[in-house]
């Protein structure tokens, strides 16, 4: 990925807390959220589990008997835990579908000046 490309991709990331942890989520494009509507109605949570792509979980908050040490995100991973977290769905996708509609209302703004 390009430096410039790289940096558009950082802007569009956030964090949202959730049970403690700290996820790195990045605000669906207008591209992505309209496929979203035509394939399958919108911003569903599986839909937003794709845009988490970060963390700071540890191996023990993952497995069983794990080790408290910092785990490399991994997006199966993360999947696999969300699924069996459900009291942390609702944060992850208010942060998700919050940030795009944050942006898409300054897009509105701008385009009203």
């Amino acid at each position: 990925m390009s430096a410039l490309a790289e940096r558009i991709r950082k802007s569009r990331q956030t964090v949202v807390e959730t049970l403690g942890h700290r996820f790195t989520v990045l605000r669906p494009s207008h591209l992505e959220v309209l496929e979203m509507q035509q394939a399958d109605g919108g911003m569903n949570l599986r839909n937003c589990l794709k845009f988490v792509i970060g963390w700071d979980l540890k191996e023990s908050d993952l497995v069983p008997g794990g080790v408290g040490e910092d785990v490399p995100f991994d997006t199966d991973a993360f999947v696999l835990w969300a699924e069996d977290n459900p009291q942390a769905w609702g944060d992850i996708m208010q942060g998700i579908v919050g940030a795009y509609q944050k942006h898409a209302a300054k897009l509105e703004a701008d385009a009203g000046n």
